[in-house]
């Protein structure tokens, strides 16, 4: 890029270049005339560069440029062109620098949103001042230094120093920093509104303003009757940091309406403001420093936070309650210390000339305990020597108000004020010291409106088997939604409760903000139909020719059914046989359940066989030649045919075959050696169905 410094560079590389030449040992006559036309020729290239220089100063630069935000940050801009005496319009989305000493007879023009920096040591005067109308913005910025001066004077009529032409409304201008002097045409403001223009909205965050308004335009504000008489207004004008001098032309206010007009919505957090009005008409009355202009009574608005001021050079207490001409506004500046008590948040100030009541103010957080109803319940916020939340942040250097309070379930942090029934902490934070309260949101009554049925259930179920539906539960006229469920559902009722007795039932509702509501029900218990199982009981039942009747268990599944419940029959339970003997049980009404009528067999096993036989018999026989025989005894009690058979036939320990036997009759072969034989014979009884076979023996020698 060109720049004079380049320039400066230029002329300095001339300079040494010639010396250089000089010193070189060259005879002078002979190089006289060579000398002379490389001087012409460096000095023609000089004129050369500097016509480029004059071409390119509003070229896009390259270098950083240092500035001031509005939050009095350090910041640079790196895409820039340079304003020149050529330069008649600050481009939208574009940004300036001033750097040096510029003068400019062109009445600068802002097309949309622009950006200004005033760099240290450089000056722009815009002798025609800047026109900045409506729906445009352009934002000043200094740099650390402060030194860098934009001095806006409209020579000509109707025109303000920075704002509108004749009746043209001021746009939006924002001062961060750097120095500025804005003087008003004819009839136009300092910086607002142009001859019978309203002012714009204005916004001081730091630098030096001094605005001086034309004739009858206000310093900072409207112009001459800013609109139309009596309907103009002076904008909206907010001054945080910055010293600034706002005049009035005659009969307009230094910030606010021109003459005849309205005052403008001042809002003042910071900084020094000397603002004047100039009073011209008699028996009118007077312009405020801040307010209206002369001969109209609509002072607009001003907003004062943490300021002390005079009015007419007197120390006032309340102002802007007490208007005047001349006002000084400047900041307090607080040195608070923190502490919290319960609820509450308290400062005190160490400074001197405090404006607080005992060099204290602050802020409670309250909240009480309270039922569901479906609204937000949060805390509020109270301030003592404050009259509301903006007061109080601005003394602080705060920024808090009712949403600003935190909201907390147990630990868990809720995203706002809570709605639903729970325990919760409100918590508000100022300087890093917090003060919270605890509260309740308690669950709602609600009404039943209609009880629910129960279905019925059959004896042995529980209660939880039966079904309740139906049922309306309300809040206030809103049907609420949730379970209705038995309070004992393990009990198992009898049918003699059945539609007498009253169980509790309790609707729980889906919602927590809502309690528990109980009523008491009747319900049908049916009688169960059961075809049981039918146990005999164990051991061993034998014949005996009397009839059996052993004990019975009656069940239900696992259940034993109460023998009240039921009556018994015995059939075929005398003789022996197995599974032929019969035990029916059969229903008997009135009771809980419906028997089916069920037969279980058992069996009676046959008696031993009484069957006797004598142990020993005695036969006496002499030698013969031919067949002897012998009647053995006869075997007695024998139940079914006895009949006889010989086991064995020994002498000694060898067997003989001598002796036969036909039913009880022994016969002894012919020839049969003399001799003690001994014969074992065998008695047995086949039994019969109730007596089992049977033998004896009986040994005959």
């Amino acid at each position: 890029m060109y720049n004079s410094t380049a320039l400066t560079s230029f002329l300095s590389f001339f300079s040494k270049t010639y010396q250089l030449i000089y010193k070189l040992n060259i005879d002078i006559n002979n190089f006289y005339a060579a000398r002379i036309k490389f001087v012409k020729f460096l000095f023609e290239l000089a004129i050369v560069f500097g016509m480029i220089q004059g071409l390119r100063a509003t070229a896009y630069a390259a270098d950083p440029v240092s500035y001031i935000d509005a939050n009095g940050s350090a910041q640079s801009c790196t895409v820039y062109e340079f304003v020149n005496s050529s330069t008649n319009i600050f481009e939208n989305g574009k940004w300036y620098v001033v750097n040096g000493y510029v003068e400019n007879n062109n009445r600068i023009e802002v097309s949309g949103e622009a950006h200004l920096i005033l760099c240290d040591g450089g000056t722009l005067a815009a002798h025609q001042g800047i026109r900045l109308i409506e729906n445009n913005s352009l934002t000043i910025y200094g740099q650390s230094g402060g030194s860098g001066k934009l001095v806006a004077r409209s020579s000509g009529q109707n025109n303000a120093g920075i704002g509108g032409n004749y009746y043209e409304t001021m746009g939006t201008l924002t001062i961060n920093s750097g120095t500025v002097e804005a003087t008003g045409g004819g009839g136009g403001a300092g910086i607002g509104g142009g001859n019978a223009g309203n002012g714009g909205t204005v916004t001081i965050n730091g630098g030096s303003v001094r605005a001086q308004g034309g004739e009858s335009g206000a310093g900072i504000g409207s112009g001459n009757r800013g609109g139309s008489v009596g309907k103009g207004t002076g904008g909206t004008v907010e001054i945080r940091g910055g010293t600034v001098v706002a005049t009035g032309g005659a009969g307009a206010a230094g910030i606010g309406g021109g003459i005849y007009g309205n005052g403008a919505d001042v809002t003042i957090t910071g900084g020094d403001i000397t603002a004047t009005g100039v009073h011209t008409i008699p028996n009118f009355p007077e312009p405020n420093g801040i307010g209206k202009g002369d001969g109209w009574p609509g002072n607009g608005t001003l907003t004062m936070t943490g300021m002390v001021a005079t009015v007419n050079n007197i120390p006032c207490s309340d102002y802007p309650n007490h208007r005047g001409i001349t006002v000084h506004i400047w900041k307090h500046t607080h040195n608070f210390s923190y502490e919290v008590s319960g609820n509450t948040i308290t400062g005190t100030c160490a400074a001197e000339d405090c404006n607080l009541s005992e060099n204290k103010f602050s802020v409670s957080i309250n909240a009480s305990d309270t039922t569901y109803d479906g609204q937000a319940h949060g805390a509020t916020l109270s301030y003592t020597s404050m009259a509301h939340d903006n007061e109080f942040n601005a003394t602080a250097g705060t920024n808090i108000s009712d949403s600003s309070i935190e909201y907390y379930l147990g630990t868990t942090k809720l995203d706002s004020a809570p709605t639903n029934a729970g325990s919760y902490t409100a918590k508000i934070t100022v300087k890093e010291k917090t003060a919270s309260v605890s509260y309740e949101i308690k669950q709602a009554d609600i009404t039943l409106k209609t009880s629910p049925t129960a279905t019925a259930i059959t004896y042995g179920q529980t209660l939880a088997d039966s079904t309740l539906s139906g049922g309306v539960v309300k809040f206030g006229d809103n049907e609420i939604a949730g379970t209705f469920s038995w309070n004992s559902s393990t009990v198992a009722p009898s049918v003699s409760d059945s539609n007498s007795t009253e169980y509790e039932v309790t609707f729980k509702p889906t919602s927590g903000n809502y309690k528990t509501i109980s009523c008491k029900l009747k319900l049908t218990i049916n009688q169960k139909t059961v075809a049981p199982s039918v146990i005999v009981s164990s051991g061993t039942m034998t014949y005996n020719g009397s009839a059996h009747q052993p004990s019975v268990t009656v069940k239900d599944g696992n259940t034993v059914i109460p023998t009240s419940e039921y009556s018994v029959a015995y059939s075929d339970n005398i003789n022996a046989g197995t599974n032929t003997a019969k035990v029916t049980v059969s229903n008997v009404s009135g009771g809980n359940y419906i028997i089916n009528q069920t037969t279980a067999n058992f069996s009676i096993a046959k008696a031993a066989n009484p069957l006797t036989y004598v142990e020993t018999q005695t036969v006496t026989k002499t030698f013969s030649t031919t067949a002897q025989t012998e009647t053995l005894s006869e075997a007695a009690n024998g139940q079914g045919t006895i009949t006889y058979a010989i086991q064995s036939r020994k002498q000694g320990d060898n067997d003989v075959d001598y002796f036969s036997l036909d039913s009880k009759t022994l016969s002894i072969a012919a020839n049969t050696p003399a001799a003690t034989y001994t014969v074992v014979v065998r008695a047995s009884a086949a039994g019969n169905s109730n007596y089992n076979n049977a033998t004896k023996d009986s040994t005959v020698t």
